[in-house]
């Protein structure tokens, strides 16, 4: 029997116009693979979209405005003592990008990160 190998797929599974030919021809079909897909919700999870027609594992997590709505729903289900807004002002250069998508009347980091971080989670 031939391994199998566990492709995972986080944040979109965007442009599969442009990618999934390559993808499947040099990754999926020459690794033997099964895709497993975290992405966020989109009009484009559905079986014309060829790597989610081919994902055998599917989570998918809300598209937030904010992501800091997210971040707070999880502080809230899994408790913890610590704001973890706090880090938007602790060296802000270096931490925004992981946080970024999370934002409040005083902060907007320009990354989009934070999706991932919500979306690993699914893991």
């Amino acid at each position: 029997m031939k391994n199998k190998c566990l492709i995972i797929i986080l944040g979109h599974a965007r442009a599969s116009e442009l990618t999934w030919n390559s993808f499947e021809s040099n990754v999926f079909d020459t690794l033997n693979a099964d895709i497993a897909l975290c992405v966020g919700e989109s009009e484009d999870n559905n079986d014309s979209n060829p790597y989610w027609k081919n994902a055998k594992y599917k989570w998918t997590s809300p598209e937030y405005e904010n992501y800091a709505d997210g971040f707070d729903k999880f502080q809230k289900k899994y408790g913890g003592t610590n704001n973890w807004r706090e880090l938007l002002d602790f060296a802000p250069d270096y931490v925004a990008p992981f946080l970024g998508g999370c934002y409040d009347e005083h902060h907007k980091p320009a990354a989009s990160a934070g999706i991932l971080c919500i979306i690993e989670h699914l893991l």
